[in-house]
């Protein structure tokens, strides 16, 4: 094996919402050829390597080492290509838990040395959908082509550019689509409520009102291997009566098996406006990011926490940094949590916890008005957490800093030349 050498990357703290001060959570040690970590990252956490693809080295051996006592423990791990942006950087995830001031040393594998066989996430078209698998496992179904329900003949109510049905690794369905209740919540969705294009009042949500569609337009680039799965998708928001197109919206899907029990996927959605006319979004209290659970998680089986420690009523309209919703699945607890990223517009921003039925939504425009333009797009991204049975909340306070610290890897033009630097995306 040919040992890799480390550059010292110290990177400087970034001041985020609320004056905490979040620094990288690994760090790279110039004279130990060793990473320490500054934050605590879970084990199956994925962790960007910025290189060329060229430049990625097929795997990675890992030797870790304890603070005080030496503890080794080896691992080979397979190093992918970004699915999305395949020249720009990869990505791996750890094999075993990093905490606060635990050292870790790598090397890059012979070539001859083969990571051990796991199940491969992957996505393909089947039918009019966008589907990603691992192993034989489905995981989601994205909607390329317009749905309609079963039980509803309104033309209204069709909708495409969303995902449904969302499974856990066990195969249970966390989502819902076309519930009786409330026909226009479509799984996981993203719309604007009360909204103003001009002088023509908007609002992509209710889709009864008929005053504005969201429509599946493109798929960009997509593709899965030992580590992720990803995929880019094109939507289009379109006024009401002329149909004409006002907004794109974009989103980049990246899926990641944490560990046995659980998934992320990590979602960023950008918006930008087709013409010089702004889209105004109006104070409200729900819109946005909107997640529907399981029809079966009725209001007496399903349970909603935050990160703060509020629940249905106490949390709705507060602004935690987790979300989560839970409910019965053949024995189990599968849950549904949302991860919010520190670099979002009003992190952390306000959530909506419906008081009677299972969903839930994630809601920057409760804080009150803003736009979206050509020189001010809106953009936002999520860690969507799917797990097969209940979750502790300690368990989504780790996922949570490991998803806003942004650890990444990166490569200098020397592939043997690696450095650990926070990622400034």
């Amino acid at each position: 094996m040919s040992r890799s050498f480390f550059v010292l990357a110290t990177a400087a703290s970034l001041l985020l919402g609320f004056g905490v001060d979040h620094r990288a959570s690994l760090r790279a040690d110039l004279h130990a050829n060793t990473i320490r970590a500054t934050l605590d990252l879970p084990a199956g956490f994925p962790i960007r390597i910025e290189a060329d693809q060229g430049q990625l080295p097929r795997e990675i051996d890992w030797v870790q080492h304890f603070t005080g006592e030496r503890d080794e423990r080896w691992a080979t791990v397979a190093v992918q290509p970004d699915p999305l942006e395949p020249k720009t950087f990869g990505w791996i995830r750890l094999p075993f838990d990093l905490h606060h001031d635990e050292w870790v040393s790598w090397w890059i594998a012979d070539p001859s040395v083969n990571a051990p066989p796991t199940p491969m996430l992957a996505v393909k078209p089947d039918g009019g959908d966008l589907v990603v698998h691992y192993g034989e496992q489905e995981l989601l179904r994205y909607a390329v082509v317009e749905r309609a329900s079963d039980e509803l003949e309104k033309d209204y109510l069709t909708r495409s550019g969303y995902f449904h049905p969302v499974r856990t690794l066990a195969g249970d369905m966390v989502t819902d689509d076309f519930s009786p209740d409330h026909p226009h919540q479509h799984g996981i969705f993203f719309a604007w409520t009360e909204s103003r294009y001009g002088e023509t009042k908007t609002e992509f949500w209710n889709q009864h009102l008929r005053r504005g569609a969201i429509r599946h337009s493109g798929l960009g680039p997509s593709g899965g291997g030992s580590v992720l799965a990803g995929f880019e998708t094109k939507q289009v928001y379109r006024l009401p009566e002329t149909d004409e197109p006002i907004l794109e919206e974009t989103w980049q899907a990246r899926c990641f098996v944490v560990d046995a029990d659980t998934w992320l996927l990590d979602l960023t959605v950008k918006q930008t406006a087709l013409t010089d006319q702004p889209l105004a979004i109006q104070r409200y209290h729900y819109g946005g990011l909107g997640l529907r659970g399981a029809r079966d998680w009725r209001k007496d089986l399903a349970t909603f926490f935050t990160s703060d420690g509020n629940g249905r009523i106490t949390g709705n309209g507060t602004r935690p940094v987790w979300s989560a919703l839970s409910g019965p699945a053949g024995g189990r607890r599968p849950t549904l949590a949302v991860l919010d990223h520190s670099k979002n517009f009003r992190y952390p921003q306000p959530v909506r916890l419906h008081p009677d039925m299972p969903y839930f939504a994630i809601a920057p425009m409760a804080e009150g008005p803003f736009e979206v333009s050509q020189e001010k797009p809106f953009v936002a991204r999520y860690g969507i957490v799917v797990a097969s049975d209940a979750i502790s909340a300690e368990r989504l306070d780790a996922l949570q800093r490991a998803f806003a610290a942004d650890a990444s890897v990166g490569a200098d033009t020397d592939p043997q030349m690696m450095l650990l630097r926070r990622s400034r995306r």
